[in-house]
């Protein structure tokens, strides 16, 4: 319902006031009025990556051997996911809060994860293995490859 106030990306807002007309319809202001939409930016695993990625939240995707370290960490536990893509681990994600169950070590998993890659600490080269930061804990999902 709503991609039909939608033309150009930018929401138009009438200048009318159709309340009188329409029980459903929302009092909105007088003047009319532009809303720009921003998109999710996206980003294959399997792309390179610059010290220009690590500002922006964007969903990574790709097909990627996922593997689970758990260790202990004075009064909690630790956890680190690790992706592989091509037998070389490329990324690490750190899953502490939530500490999956369900992974098999060394298998091919379908991933999405919203975050964003930090930046190296100061004279770090900017290389593989990159750290993804998630932006909440849950913004971690995964799928088994289906010819596993």
């Amino acid at each position: 319902m709503r991609y039909l106030c939608y033309q150009d990306k930018s929401l138009i807002v009438p200048q009318e006031n159709s309340a009188n007309t329409n029980p459903l319809s929302i009092k909105l202001p007088s003047k009319q009025t532009k809303r720009t939409m921003q998109v999710l930016k996206r980003k294959s695993l399997n792309s390179s990556f610059s010290l220009d990625d690590t500002d922006n939240i964007c969903a990574f995707y790709g097909k990627v051997v996922l593997n689970l370290f758990v260790g202990d960490k004075g009064n909690g536990k630790l956890a680190y996911l690790k992706l592989s893509i091509n037998g070389k681990t490329r990324f690490q994600i750190n899953v502490s809060k939530n500490i999956p169950n369900d992974i098999d070590n060394g298998k091919m998993y379908n991933i999405v994860i919203i975050g964003n890659i930090n930046k190296p600490s100061q004279g770090e080269v900017f290389s593989p293995p990159f750290t993804i930061k998630l932006l909440k804990s849950n913004c971690l999902k995964y799928k088994k490859h289906k010819e596993c």
